[in-house]
């Protein structure tokens, strides 16, 4: 079977499934209306309200139990004491100000347990955030819940042992305790947690870019049809990264050649070490290249000049810079460097700081100035951000966990439309440096 006819079936089967939703209401989510999917506190307050033993789900310790089994395992489980005297808060306060996401404190004959479980979503570590965390476990580990999960970024555990941290994650742990508490008896005898928790899965899912069961079903039937079929779904499957690379060289390309033809500049080649040692440049196409295998260091961007020689110090003149570059969606944003050669820069980051621009009217109000909430770096990594095409996240591609704005790029003229509607936003900026 050739793939398209493949896919104008699959396609047929889901436009099929999505009417049914339609009339049932099953499509219906409150959590995804109201955007608690990619929102830590939201995400964070419906766990607290079902962990709660006194919380009005009316369900007892059921649910902190499923939890303990099934997310925390790695702890010893809670006895029935503990859980009789288990407290579950959220932002839980500490002396130095931080907020710890989610604690769930128990006493008994035993002793004391305090568990702290750190929640990521979209949101990135602050300095030494986990290390601080982990001076409050008592008989437990410190849990990191991301949506793949992933280690916390070094800046911020530092020195803490690999065995001291526990990484769960949505994708696993957070989906296999929401089919526990399903199947739980009294969650079966009591239609709002059924709705509850069916909401909570879907959005999950989405979050972690997994296919709901029904729509796997409704795929399976088609794909796994006979031998024929699935060797044209894996022939797809096999094409996924390579067209989504492409789209991602061609959404580069079209960017640079507008932003030429709008403001008449060219990007600036970034570079790394010094002349003496031999000069290192960013390669875009190879950054491209190393894009899934999640190295983040291999993020594909370019960069322009907006003011040279703003100040300078010991080590020589320090320039402004904007570079646009892809994350898991697509940012701008500006940094500090310094010329090496003509059009040459070595990136520095943050050397004057934000404050400094901010005062000289060389950065615009609209940036994200906190980029280790945002993004996962250190506060010092660029000035400020914001997302393309016009400043907000979920309208921007996502590469990595393809939304609809990323599917758009792949219609007719999308990438022309999301570059137009990008310069839109670049206009509103500082003036780049013409040549």
């Amino acid at each position: 079977m050739q793939a398209d006819e493949l896919l104008v079936e699959v396609n047929s089967a889901l436009k099929e499934l999505a009417s049914l939703e339609k009339c049932s209401g099953h499509s219906f989510n409150l959590l995804e209306i109201l955007r608690v999917e990619s929102n830590e506190v939201r995400m964070c307050r419906l766990l607290h309200a079902l962990l709660d033993p006194s919380g009005a789900h009316g369900q007892g310790s059921i649910y902190l139990e499923l939890f303990d089994r099934v997310v925390l395992s790695a702890n010893e489980n809670l006895s029935d004491d503990e859980l009789a005297s288990a407290q579950v808060f959220r932002e839980y306060r500490t002396a130095d100000g931080r907020r710890i996401d989610l604690v769930i404190r128990t006493t008994s004959k035993t002793g004391t347990r305090f568990v702290p479980i750190e929640v990521k979503i979209y949101a990135g570590d602050q300095e030494n955030q986990v290390l601080d965390y982990m001076a409050f476990c008592e008989n437990s580990y410190l849990f990191y819940l991301t949506l793949d999960g992933h280690q916390p970024a070094e800046w911020s555990r530092r020195d803490a042992a690999d065995e001291e941290i526990i990484c769960i994650s949505f994708a696993d742990e957070i989906l296999r305790w929401i089919d526990a508490c399903v199947d739980e008896k009294s969650t079966k005898n009591n239609t709002v947690m059924q709705e509850v928790f069916r909401q909570m899965e879907s959005t999950v899912r989405r979050l972690t870019n997994q296919a709901e069961e029904h729509v796997v079903e409704t795929v399976g039937k088609v794909i796994t049809r006979d031998a024929e079929t699935m060797q044209t779904a894996l022939e797809i499957q096999r094409s996924y990264v390579p067209l989504m690379m492409a789209k991602m060289q061609e959404l580069f390309d079209a960017l640079e050649a507008g932003i030429t033809r709008e403001f008449g500049v060219k990007p600036i080649r970034e570079c790394f070490g010094d002349s003496a040692k031999g000069l290192k440049f960013a390669d875009r196409n190879q950054r491209i290249e190393k894009y899934y295998l999640r190295d983040w260091s291999s993020c594909p961007s370019i960069h322009y000049m907006i003011q040279p020689a703003v100040a300078g110090d010991e080590k020589g003149d320090i320039d402004l810079l904007l570079l646009i570059e892809l994350w898991d969606e697509l940012l701008f944003g500006y940094c500090e460097g310094r010329n090496v050669e003509k059009d040459i820069v070595r990136w520095e980051g943050q050397i004057l700081g934000t404050s400094y621009y901010l005062e000289q009217g060389l950065l615009p109000k609209s940036l994200m100035l906190d980029t280790s909430a945002t993004l996962g770096t250190p506060s010092n990594w660029i000035l400020g951000h914001n997302w393309l095409p016009d400043g907000v996240r979920e309208d921007s591609p996502n590469f990595r966990m393809p939304n609809q704005a990323c599917a758009d790029l792949f219609a007719l003229d999308g990438v022309a439309r999301f570059v137009e509607r990008s310069l839109e936003t670049l206009s509103t900026l500082p003036p780049f440096l013409t040549d």
